[in-house]
């Protein structure tokens, strides 16, 4: 892999990350508290009231229909109100919804409450990645996305450890949730100014961004896909496996310890070598990954350390993709991207759990790889084609 053109320039230090950046960051990383504790909480509770588990999966999968609906509402709100207030709003909305979900027991109603969750996340989450693009300097911007993504995967990883201080009934789990996602707002208010020129519309739509980056957009739906397809079925595989269930639960653990680690190794690569190349690697990894998933699950020496790399590797996709973006769009058309995102992330969110389901019933042994494995598998076809077309149309006069 060879250095992007336009990054040979001296690289400005990470050490000096502008408080409008250290802001966002923090913002999003305390939400990841909340946001980690909220589907094992909700979940549990709709448990403990005798919900089924289809009905708690359709539950979960109300965050994924909120983004896949919202997200091209996102371009037209930050144009008229501003990316601060249109966080502020949707931290107000979020932890307003805790409040609200106690209120009732009626499962229609939690249904409604969790599709305005998963809007004031769908509002957050696309807001501040499009602000922590427009603000990093080119040189740096895969390091400080590898930053971002780390402190979220962290925080999101130790939001279920809230769990057994405030239980899961009454109250207090609710009320603490909320003003957690209170606390996220303060660092909105040392941001300094937000960003500007987001003023005048994009000069293109979603579906236009989909035909002019579709092997970003491909990444996107992957790995949304991948990951909502790896966590709820992942600890299933393992027990048909033989792995004891605290054992099969673990498995997890590696995954979300990999994302941590190796997000600013990744963004740190993408800022030294060609963006698109680091993509392929990390979907060749995680080609591997599940393709040897099969060999080293009864292998606990292997298991572990194929588990913390397959985790990590594989979501570097997704912050070569948001590195990438920024690097090709600016203003309204990032803005318009990044809404692109959060169409194809709910796409795949909703796809991702069904197929893998219907695959782990249909080949309970190895369903699960072959339903993350071919995708990927499909992704790389299309990527390395697109990559002789690029580097084509780039060598023609």
């Amino acid at each position: 892999m060879t250095p992007p053109d336009g990054r040979d320039q001296p690289a400005v230090p990470v050490s000096r990350i502008g408080p409008g950046l250290l802001a966002v960051i923090s913002c999003i990383a305390v939400y990841g508290l909340t946001a980690g504790m909220s589907s094992p909480l909700i979940s549990l509770n709709l448990e403990a009231r005798g919900v089924s588990q289809t009905v708690i999966g359709l539950n979960a999968s109300m965050l994924a229909v909120a983004m896949l609906l919202c997200s091209p509402l996102l371009p037209g709100l930050i144009r008229r109100f501003g990316f601060r207030r249109v966080m502020a709003w949707s931290l107000l909305g979020e932890a307003g919804s805790f409040l609200c979900l106690p209120l009732s027991d009626n499962l229609p109603y939690w249904f409604a409450v969790r599709i305005v969750m998963g809007a004031s996340a769908t509002g957050l989450f696309l807001s501040g990645e499009t602000w922590i693009n427009q603000l990093a300097t080119e040189a740096v911007r895969g390091r400080i996305i590898g930053i971002y993504s780390t402190m979220l995967a962290l925080t999101f990883g130790l939001g279920p450890l809230l769990i057994p201080l405030t239980g899961i009934d009454g109250w207090w789990p609710f009320l603490t949730a909320a003003l957690v996602v209170l606390a996220a707002g303060f660092p909105l208010l040392i941001a300094g100014r937000q960003p500007t020129g987001f003023e005048n519309p994009s000069s293109f739509g979603i579906p236009a961004f989909v035909r002019q980056a579709p092997t970003l957009c491909l990444a996107v739906f992957l790995f949304s896909y991948v990951e909502m397809a790896v966590l709820p079925l992942l600890p299933v595989y393992g027990l048909h496996h033989g792995l004891a269930t605290a054992t099969a639960a673990a498995m997890l653990t590696a995954l979300a310890a990999g994302n941590v680690c190796l997000q600013f190794p990744i963004g740190w690569a993408a800022d030294h070598f060609r963006r698109r190349d680091v993509m392929l690697v990390c979907a060749v990894a995680g080609l591997l990954g599940a393709v040897g998933l099969p060999l080293v699950v009864a292998r606990p020496w292997l298991l572990w350390p194929a588990l913390f790399l397959w985790g990590g590797l594989f979501v570097g996709i997704y912050t070569v993709a948001l590195a990438m973006v920024g690097e090709r769009y600016r203003g309204g058309e990032l803005v318009t991207a990044n809404a692109a995102f959060g169409v194809l992330w709910g796409l795949g969110s909703l796809s991702g759990p069904i197929v893998a389901g219907l695959a782990m019933d249909l080949w309970p042994s190895h369903g699960l790889p072959a339903a993350v494995a071919v995708p990927i598998f499909a992704f790389l076809v299309v990527a390395f084609l697109r990559r002789g077309v690029t580097a084509g149309e780039a060598a023609a006069p």
